[in-house]
């Protein structure tokens, strides 16, 4: 007796189970996910074939893999063109009942493999594997050399409309991974001639709380990555801070929009953090700043900073961002005061505050404040950093100098090289060389402290 034929709406559930085995992980993590596809692709052709034996499915005569590839430019194969990336995956079961895991085996194309790539229930992205030699040359004959050469010796084509991106991945056993991927310029994703939220997240703002980021976008995750359905091949990372809304990470993944990002906001200061180039951009009329870190992959991060002039401002007198005076506060006057920066508070009465950064600091600037016995603040410190971009140091000091006059010097064996800014309150500078940050001490009590700081240099205890 005959076995019965698999339903195709059942075998098309299974293809894209398994395909989603290789998207679990976000889109930075490229090699495990290669190498998920990968086995994917060659679970499905081994499968396809036994079925193919044991029920008699219908074929045709035998055909060449790469007559898939016909068009004398990039575009999707002629038996895949009615999918749309960024559409989900019960939509393409419905619209594609008969799209089952062996349908380029039933069209006589024996050495190659169809995986699609869903992330989120979204499909970003379709594969096919060649298990044969030579796909490069063939390629490059009907669609010309490829236009540019990414990392990892992979070989890349656009569309012609720019609305595809194919690319190439020779492997070492002679076979060859083809991805084709949606492509969008980057000037439809950020539509400003500066620095600006994403397109379609438009309507956020930092300092945003969890609720009302859910309230205007609920299909947001802000625990972790989310899916711009206009770009299916990009994600999003949410950073909070104190539950406010602080950075917004677009994830690109292999692909640099350094050059993109050039031409749409101009030439970039370059920096680095722990040998990862950095690229930084700002929008002086908002006060957005965005940084491309240029890892093995590629993530622009949008943040709020401060320039100096509104973190400590030109007056010698007080600092800009000092709307409610930290000295002689109490822990719970602070708090209050400075809740949307407030990120903890101490036994000892004293707390830490995170203020946006700076222009170059990497995430916030830092401000720590210390107590007395009777909880009142009595000084404060405040770090400058400098490290990401070296030139920032001079900049730094040089603002300084025009706020509060010549420094003069502190000697001092003990504490190191600092010099005196002011004495009323006082403040005090030092170049933490380590760190790469200056480090402002702000007193109020100078007489108390500076017997305190003769005491330290007599016995040589703090």
């Amino acid at each position: 007796m005959d076995k019965p034929a698999p339903n195709p709406s059942e075998t098309a559930q299974k293809q894209f189970e398994i395909s989603q085995l290789a998207n679990k992980n976000p889109k930075s993590a490229t090699t495990s996910k290669t190498l998920l596809l990968l086995s994917c692709a060659l679970v499905l052709v081994n499968a396809a074939c036994q079925r193919s034996t044991e029920h008699e499915l219908p074929m045709r005569e035998e055909r060449s893999a790469l007559e898939l590839i016909v068009a004398p430019h990039p575009q999707l194969p002629p038996l895949l063109q009615q999918l749309e990336f960024g559409m989900r995956r019960d939509q393409l079961l419905a619209q594609n009942p008969d799209l089952t895991e062996n349908i380029l085996l039933q069209q006589g194309y024996r050495d190659v493999a169809l995986v699609f790539d869903f992330d989120e229930s979204i499909l970003v992205g379709i594969d096919l594997l060649f298990r044969m030699p030579n796909v490069l040359s063939v390629l490059e004959q009907r669609w010309g050399p490829a236009q540019r050469a990414a990392e990892h010796a992979e070989h890349v084509w656009f569309s012609p409309d720019r609305t595809l991106q194919v690319t190439l991945e020779q492997r070492a056993d002679n076979t060859s991974l083809l991805h084709f991927r949606p492509f969008r310029a980057i000037d439809a994703l950020f539509l400003q001639a500066h620095p600006s939220m994403p397109s379609p997240i438009d309507k956020l703002s930092f300092g945003m709380s969890e609720n009302e980021l859910r309230r205007l976008y609920p299909a947001l995750d802000a625990s972790g990555f989310s899916s711009m359905p206009e770009f299916p091949e990009l994600r999003l990372m949410l950073l909070f801070d104190t539950s406010q809304l602080a950075r917004v990470g677009v994830c690109f993944g292999t692909q640099n929009p350094e050059d993109a990002l050039r031409g749409l906001w101009g030439e970039p200061a370059l920096g680095d953090f722990a040998g990862i180039p950095q690229l930084y951009w700002f929008n002086e009329e908002t006060g957005i700043r965005a940084v491309l870190e240029k890892g093995q992959n590629h993530t622009l991060f949008l943040s709020p900073y401060l320039s100096l002039e509104d973190l400590l401002g030109s007056e010698s007198q007080g600092f800009a961002f000092e709307h409610t005076k930290l000295l002689g506060a109490s822990a719970e006057q602070l708090r209050q005061a400075y809740h949307k920066t407030v990120v903890a508070t101490h036994l000892d009465g004293s707390v830490t505050l995170h203020l946006p950064p700076t222009a170059f600091a990497s995430r916030w600037t830092n401000l720590w404040t210390e107590a007395d016995a009777f909880g009142a603040q009595q000084s404060y410190r405040l770090v400058l950093e400098y490290r990401n971009y070296p030139p920032f140091r001079e900049l730094t000091l040089s603002f300084l100098v025009k706020k509060f006059g010549r420094p003069e010097p502190i000697e001092d064996a003990l504490r190191g090289e600092r010099w005196l800014l002011s004495s009323s309150p006082r403040v005090e500078l030092r170049d933490d060389l380590l760190a790469g940050a200056w480090e402002l001490t702000i007193e109020e009590q100078a007489t108390r402290n500076e017997e305190r700081r003769a005491t330290e240099s007599a016995t040589g205890e703090p």
